[in-house]
């Protein structure tokens, strides 16, 4: 458990009320790190992360209008209009209330178009205010946003400048997201590539036996660096599942290959000894060679002397 100040320190930012600036900070570290070299440094950012997330929790709601949102939309507008701001208000909180609840996704829809239909929403002046908000309390509300996010973009058009280096870090992480949920789509396709891993990261470890756990190590190193590099917010959403998986491949393991896995794991298979052969007596003997060597020089000499003496 990682105390109140180093929580900061991991992190490398100030103490902030800011859930997104915690998430991009996390981000930011996270790329950091190899969790195949030093899963201890994994293991303690994310703790950190996610006491910081809950100290914001205790402070305040990620999700209800602030005084400043409150302020930033009532500012300016003709006192005919006031009763229309209470209502948009009303509206807002409803939608953000079921957002912290985590509400069916057919009624945070279905809330979403009230806010959206209101007359606030399309107002020339104040519509831009009313999409800040939007775009924040989305941002901040990963995963239980991801249903709100099609809508939103097809609504204000956030794709069209997908790859400007002028996005707001708001908008930055809402179109990650979306990169982010085509790929969940992806790999739950069974024609895609890395559809069995993936699905192998929601099974405990320890339900796999070890042959299938060393065959799957290296293609699921592999899977684990692709979200981690490419796809933050699938490893913030699956991290439990991750940091089981580091921890069980970091453990030191024995053999994978047993004799019987279901019903004696502790049966390690090993090579039978091969049986001693019995020393050659001519290879330990160099006397015996020696004979043998001048028994074969004697018996050559005596054919060739026979071979070449006159009858």
């Amino acid at each position: 458990m990682t105390s109140g100040g180093e929580i900061w320190e991991v992190l490398g930012i100030a103490p902030t009320n800011d859930g997104r600036a915690i998430r991009s900070a996390y981000a930011a570290r996270l790329k950091a790190i190899d969790p195949d070299i030093d899963p201890k440094a994994f293991i303690a950012l994310r703790e950190a992360m996610e006491e910081a997330m809950v100290a914001v929790e205790k402070t305040s709601s990620h999700f209800a209008l602030d005084e400043t949102a409150d302020c930033e939309i009532e500012a300016g507008f003709h006192p005919s209009v006031v009763p229309a701001i209470a209502d948009f208000r009303r509206r807002a909180e409803h939608l953000s209330n079921q957002i912290d609840a985590g509400a069916a996704p057919s009624e945070q829809l279905e809330n979403l178009a009230s806010v959206l239909d209101h007359r606030l929403s399309g107002h020339l002046e104040y519509g831009p205010q009313v999409e800040r908000w939007l775009k924040r309390i989305v941002a901040e509300g990963f995963p239980q946003t991801d249903i709100m996010i099609a809508p939103l973009i097809k609504r204000y058009r956030w794709d069209r400048h997908e790859y400007s280096i002028y996005l707001d870090d708001d908008l930055k992480a809402i179109l990650g997201r979306r990169r982010d949920l085509e790929f969940l789509e992806s790999v739950r396709d069974p024609t895609y590539k890395h559809h069995r891993l993936f699905n192998l990261l929601a099974i405990h470890p320890d339900l796999l036996t070890p042959r299938d756990i060393h065959r799957a190590e290296q293609p699921i190193r592999t899977l684990l660096r692709l979200i981690r590099n490419l796809h933050p917010t699938v490893h913030w959403q699956f991290r439990k599942e991750i940091e089981v998986w580091l921890r069980r491949l970091e453990a030191p393991r024995p053999s994978p290959y047993y004799r019987d896995q279901m019903i004696h794991p502790e049966m390690v298979y090993t090579e039978p000894e091969p049986e001693p052969i019995a020393p050659n007596p001519f290879i330990t003997r160099p006397v015996g060679w020696a004979i043998w060597y001048l028994i074969g020089l004697y018996l050559l000499a005596t054919i060739v002397r026979k071979a070449f003496s006159p009858s």
